[in-house]
């Protein structure tokens, strides 16, 4: 069976990421396996006044909520 990060997303989709630590700031990944067993990019989600990415370990990324993703994706369309 293929492993997710998220349920909420297909498989191979990209999801979108905060940091724990920095919950303004985004990044995405493919929804595949873990976070951090593909690449990661930043700020995918956000305006570029999201500033500078942070110094923080990839293990304090986590992924956004079906509705945290829903909410940001409408407010960018």
């Amino acid at each position: 069976m293929d492993e997710k990060i998220v349920d909420y997303a297909d498989y191979g989709v990209h999801i979108p990421l905060k940091c724990k630590n920095h919950p303004d700031k985004r990044w995405s990944t493919k929804n595949i396996l873990y976070i951090g067993a593909r690449t990661l990019f930043y700020n995918l989600h956000r305006h570029k006044e999201m500033g500078p990415e942070c110094d923080c370990s990839i293990s304090d990324l986590i992924s956004l909520t079906a509705k945290e993703a829903k909410a940001e994706e409408q407010d960018y369309e």
